[in-house]
C-alpha cells in the first residue's frame, strides 16, 4: 500500500498561513510565538491537497511512502 506525505520546501516558504487556514483536519499548525516554523501532524492529514493547491510559492509538495 502506498501513501503520499506532505514536506515543506523551508527555503521557498514565506509563512504566509494559505495551508494552516486551508486545511480542513488542522494537519498545519504556524506558531506565531516560537521560531518554529510549521508543525505537520501525518496523522491528522487525509491527502486532500488543499495546502499544496493554496501556496503561492509551491513550497509544499507531497512524497510516495510505502508501507
Amino acid at each position: 500500500m502506498s501513501y503520499f506525505i506532505v514536506r515543506v520546501d523551508w527555503d521557498k516558504c514565506i509563512l504566509c498561513e494559505s495551508c494552516e487556514l486551508v486545511c480542513p483536519t488542522s494537519a498545519i499548525i504556524i506558531n506565531p510565538c516560537s521560531n518554529e516554523e510549521i508543525k505537520l501532524y501525518p496523522s491528522l492529514c487525509t491527502g486532500c491537497q488543499a495546502c499544496l493547491r493554496s501556496c503561492p510559492t509551491e513550497a509544499i509538495y507531497c512524497v510516495e511512502s510505502v508501507g
